[in-house]
């Protein structure tokens, strides 16, 4: 389930393009590596936010690790991000999977997060 539903955020409802520079918040969970795995595999550009003992994962997975902890993600990169995938809250395959199927996009989100598009896993 996990993987299907990162399958189909990145490429139903992001429709994401070869290039794009992705953010995945809560990367080391089971949907935000499924979003690496099969991001790196769609040629994006990834940064991911998790713990600081999660950044080796987050590397052998195709992502620039961000430490939420000691890190401010909105000031990584500054141009911003493509699309953002927002995957902490617990849960967060079903909560995904339910907006997928909603129609997806968590648009106060987006500025919120500083990026262009949103993809939210969990609630607004």
């Amino acid at each position: 389930m996990t993987w299907a539903t990162a399958y189909q955020l990145l490429h139903r409802a992001a429709r994401v393009q070869r290039g794009q520079r992705v953010l995945v918040h809560g990367a080391a969970g089971a949907v935000g590596q499924a979003l690496l795995a099969l991001g790196r595999l769609a040629g994006l550009a990834l940064w991911g936010t998790a713990r600081g003992m999660h950044g080796t994962l987050m590397r052998e997975l195709g992502a620039i690790p961000i430490d939420y902890q000691r890190e401010d993600f909105t000031r990584v990169l500054p141009g911003g991000f493509d699309v953002v995938f927002d995957g902490i809250a617990e849960d967060g395959y079903r909560r995904s999977f339910a907006a997928l199927k909603r129609g997806g996009c968590c648009a106060p989100m987006a500025t919120r997060r500083g990026c262009r598009r949103s993809v939210a896993c969990s609630p607004c």
